[in-house]
């Protein structure tokens, strides 16, 4: 039969000693088998731990640290030197009132005052720093008898504004008011009471469209003074267009500007072929095609 034995105390614990360095020692080459990139490069993962206590510096402390163990060569002193009078007339330039306007000369202003000019310019106050010559020409240019303006900007604080006006040609009356138009066909305000202009009279706000009139109803108005200097006033109203009363007292209808040429070569005509009947119309009717006189 066989013998049992059982086994001592001391033998077990021996065998879960062993045991136990056989599953350390497992776990160990398990652990060195699966390299990590932290145990391959310590450094570039390796985390510093500041103490609580320790507290970060503060700029200016930082920044006088940096300079009092620097070593300075006089060339520094003088950079520096030049630095502060540079800081101290740049603030100077910006804050004296010296380079801020508060006048302007102003040029050749007849229909347009200068107080006026001077406020739609906006440069009142204004540094002669910020000051873009080419934006106040712009707002210049808004005022309704300026055709064109210069602007130049000086040191300290010098601006000049030469402007040319607009000159009126004809003496625009439209429901009650009285107007200007240049050679251009562009309406403005009536500046003064000017004498030997030309008068326009519209009835019904028909000869104007947007601040302007036909360049070609204009050059119709100047030819006609030219031939008859002594017709210095013309209509305008619907249906009939443009019209005048000739010296005999004919009301001659001239319509709109189209074919204006045509027109007038043909009242010429006309009118020469009138006065040798020795008629008195009271109608010439240049409109259509074929132009009649009752």
């Amino acid at each position: 039969m066989p013998t049992y034995h059982r086994a001592d105390s001391d033998q077990s614990d021996s065998r879960k000693v062993k045991g136990k360095r056989k599953s350390k020692r497992g776990k160990q080459q398990s652990r060195f088998e699966f390299t990590t990139p932290a145990l391959l490069t310590p450094g570039l993962f390796r985390r510093s731990v500041k103490p609580k206590t320790a507290r970060r510096d503060s700029l200016t402390k930082q920044t006088w640290r940096a300079i009092s163990g620097r070593q300075w060569h006089p060339s520094h002193y003088v950079a520096g030197l030049l630095l502060i009078v540079t800081l101290a007339i740049f603030v100077y330039t910006f804050q004296s009132y010296d380079y801020f306007v508060y006048a302007a000369d102003i040029e050749n202003t007849h229909y347009t005052t200068t107080a006026e000019t001077y406020a739609k310019a906006g440069i009142d106050g204004q540094s002669i720093f910020f000051i873009n010559p080419e934006q106040v020409r712009e707002r210049v240019l808004e005022l309704p008898h300026v055709r064109d303006a210069e602007v130049s900007v000086t040191f300290p604080a010098n601006v000049s504004i030469s402007v040319t006006e607009r000159e009126p040609m004809v003496l625009y009356q439209v429901l009650g008011q009285s107007y200007w138009i240049d050679r251009e066909g562009f309406i403005a305000p009536a500046a003064d009471q000017r004498q030997g202009l030309v008068k326009l009279v519209d009835d019904n706000s028909a000869a104007s469209r947007d601040g302007h009139t036909d360049p070609a109803l204009l050059d119709a108005v100047r030819r006609i003074t030219q031939n008859l200097p002594e017709v210095s006033t013309f209509r305008y109203q619907e249906p009939y267009g443009l019209f005048f009363f000739s010296p005999e007292g004919w009301q001659v209808n001239l319509g709109s500007a189209e074919r204006m040429d045509q027109k007038l070569a043909m009242w010429e005509a006309m009118r020469r072929d009138i006065l040798k009947q020795g008629a008195s119309p009271q109608l010439v009717d240049l409109r259509f095609e074929r132009p009649y006189w009752r």
